[in-house]
């Protein structure tokens, strides 16, 4: 049988919250730049489906990890570079952390929000990603390339 990286990464809180999104919670929770947009179904979505080609697993989710201000966020992200998918950092929030993973999420958007704002890349639209009623992160897209800027963050292995 096969399962997204989401679902996967996030079965035991999915099954807390009955799977789906909540929608009304998710616009009260999420960060302003995604309360007008709809919320993508984590426990369905893919790499594939929200266009990500590179840092990201089908089991995982983001893979890129990064550091900005000392804070790690993961990363993943589409050809062009201009959507970006933030996730909570999973080595912040264990997987039934439903609460931390909302906070990480949003403090990661903020994060990547005002570091990309340093480099005059500005984002077009916002969409979290999430589950019941947790974020897991937010797919973002900018109006320049905004993963190379990202990218000499990476934490070196």
């Amino acid at each position: 049988m096969r399962y997204s990286f989401i679902f996967v990464g996030y079965l035991f809180v999915a099954l807390l919250t009955a799977c789906g999104v909540n929608t009304k919670a998710i616009k009260t929770l999420a960060v302003p730049e995604a309360q007008a947009t709809i919320p993508i179904d984590g426990i369905g979505a893919t790499c594939g489906s929200m266009g990500l080609t590179r840092d990201c697993s089908f089991t995982r989710g983001a893979e890129l990890p990064i550091l900005i201000n000392g804070n790690a966020v993961t990363i993943g992200g589409d050809d062009s570079g201009q959507t970006v998918f933030v996730m909570y950092d999973p080595s912040v929030c264990g997987m039934t952390q439903g609460w931390c993973m909302t906070q990480n999420a949003n403090k990661n958007f903020d994060l990547v929000k005002n570091y990309l704002g340093t480099k005059d890349i500005n984002i077009v639209s916002a969409q979290a990603v999430a589950g019941g009623d947790i974020i897991m992160g937010y797919l973002i897209k900018t109006d320049k390339d905004s993963y190379s800027q990202l990218v000499p963050l990476a934490v070196k292995k």
